[in-house]
């Protein structure tokens, strides 16, 4: 019923591949005593739940390829300074605006964007294999995210939204949006701890 982590020199990893599922609660304060590795879930209920989750990159090197879709799993917006290796190396960083239909570089002065905003999805790269750490409380409650639709742009009501959780998003028992209209509004890109990404349009 109950899982602490709380002693200096306890350390939970959740490797690639597993989910690791608390039906009681879960009490971790230090984020370097539970890990969740890239492709992990961590399925919990209770707030205040520190960790690290990692997202692994392969680099492009010398192609064009290489792109990811990120977003952040933790609760509140994250500061791109506090999302280790995230600026590291030459690295490229967008972000979707809608009222524009602009992907915006974070490296253009006016796109001076600092943060990863909860539900936003973003567009990743690197030239070097990196790992991403995203260190802070683990959501588990809900999260809105406002959706505008733009009339007369080339895409009106197109987002890129992140899975802010720590494990895949569905679709659960009640919901109002029912099945048809989640395929026709909703296109799965990644999935692993929340980096589920979607398209919506609206």
């Amino acid at each position: 019923d109950r899982l602490s982590v709380l002693h200096r020199n306890v350390r939970i990893v959740i490797e690639s591949g597993a989910t690791l599922t608390i039906d009681g609660i879960i009490a971790c304060t230090n984020a370097e005593n539970l890990v969740i590795k890239d492709g992990a879930q961590l399925v919990h209920n209770t707030p205040g739940v520190n960790a690290t989750l990692e997202k692994e990159i392969e680099g492009y090197g010398s192609t064009n390829a290489g792109w990811y879709t990120i977003s952040s799993p933790i609760v509140g917006n994250a500061n791109m300074s506090d999302v280790e290796n995230l600026t590291t190396n030459n690295y490229d960083l967008y972000r979707y605006d809608e009222s524009t239909s602009m992907w915006q570089n974070v490296k253009e002065q006016t796109n001076n964007f600092t943060t990863l905003e909860t539900g936003r999805g973003y567009l990743y790269a690197n030239e070097n294999d990196a790992t991403l750490s995203f260190i802070g409380e683990v959501s588990c409650e809900s999260v809105v995210y406002f959706l505008s639709k733009t009339e007369n742009s080339p895409l009106p009501g197109f987002h890129l939204i992140g899975n802010p959780f720590s494990h895949n998003i569905y679709k659960g028992e009640g919901a109002i949006l029912d099945s048809v209209l989640l395929g026709k509004k909703l296109r799965r890109l990644g999935q692993g701890h929340g980096l589920n990404l979607f398209f919506y349009f609206r």
